[in-house]
């Protein structure tokens, strides 16, 4: 895997910001396909599209939002980055939430 740019971004809701890191390259060899799509394999990173600010829970659709800024992996080792600024992938509660209050505008965010 070759890393990528990490991606700032900030919360609509409360300002916070956070991140979420990316890979320029990976390969499917031994990667499984389930019947779902998703696709896992050890040499390919999957990243959230969607997630929720840690600071007031405000769900956020990553591949909506415009990031604030970007840098290389080489860029800042000297910047402490922390787990908090992550962006995750959603608890159970957290998709329940999103599907209920209608953040899902296709089908395929549905299914994501």
């Amino acid at each position: 895997m070759k890393p990528g740019k990490f991606n700032f971004y900030k919360c609509p809701n409360c300002g916070h910001h956070f991140f979420k890191s990316g890979f320029s390259g990976g390969n499917s060899l031994e990667a499984f396909m389930y019947s779902d799509g998703k696709v896992k394999g050890p040499m390919l990173s999957t990243q959230p599209i969607i997630t929720s600010c840690k600071k007031c829970n405000a769900i956020i659709w990553l591949n909506k939002s415009t990031p604030i800024a970007f840098c290389y992996l080489e860029q800042i080792e000297d910047v402490h980055l922390d787990d908090d600024d992550y962006a995750d992938f959603l608890s159970i509660e957290e998709n329940f939430t999103a599907l209920s209050t209608g953040m899902a505008e296709t089908p395929e965010e549905e299914m994501y």
